[in-house]
């Protein structure tokens, strides 16, 4: 951000998202490459849509696929992470979770992308 003379309007945190309080809401609210390290979705992308006037972005990694595997086996067995992968199914149902009826869902090449527009008046 400095580098790039944004620092002034960026602000970095480290810290468990899940566990954050917010005194604001954002624009738009995204998440890449995240999904991929959380077990339990679904609270997590609510929390996500509660924080956003206007739309959520979030990128999912497909379940089908041999880099997918090779993933799981790498980041599991060598590094002992584990590491979720999704159906378009699965997308789906977290969408619906989040109780908001706008949404979309695409498939990239080896990812679901979601984006949820968030109703006017929340």
């Amino acid at each position: 951000a400095k580098l790039l003379r944004v620092d002034h309007i960026c602000k970095f945190l480290m810290t468990d998202f899940k566990e954050m309080n917010f005194n604001e809401t954002f624009d738009f609210v995204f998440a890449m490459g995240v999904l991929d390290y959380i077990k339990e979705p679904f609270d997590f992308i609510k929390k996500m849509v509660q924080l956003a006037n206007e739309s959520v972005m979030v990128s999912f990694p497909s379940k089908k696929g041999l880099i997918q595997l090779l993933r799981r086996q790498v980041f599991l067995k060598l590094k002992n992470c584990p590491v979720f992968f999704y159906s378009k199914n699965d997308v789906e149902q977290i969408a619906r979770y989040t109780g908001e009826k706008d949404y979309t869902i695409e498939k990239l090449s080896k990812d679901y992308f979601l984006t949820i527009f968030i109703r006017a008046n929340k």
